[in-house]
């Protein structure tokens, strides 16, 4: 099976929340997309295991884009605190 993953995310993530779902996600055949406030966003873990460059913008990207969205809260209560949702 071969799907592509929109994954929401944004800096200071927890390392582990990103690794272990993407590691699972690739291991099943999946392409993953990292999406964050700007493209070629430098995205790094709180524990610094991991740090992922973004591929895409949150402007440049529309809901039919991808069949599976992985969102964290964070990315979503910074959003809302900026009032860009």
């Amino acid at each position: 099976m071969d799907a592509e993953i929109a994954c929401v995310l944004t800096d200071n993530f927890k390392d582990v929340e990103y690794t272990d779902p993407m590691k699972a996600f690739h291991d099943a055949g999946h392409e993953v997309k990292v999406i964050s406030d700007e493209s070629g966003a430098e995205l790094k873990g709180k524990q610094g295991e991991a740090t992922v460059t973004s591929d895409r913008g949150i402007d440049d990207v529309k809901q039919d884009d991808y069949g599976t969205w992985l969102i964290w809260s964070y990315f979503l209560i910074r959003q809302i605190a900026d009032e860009d949702i």
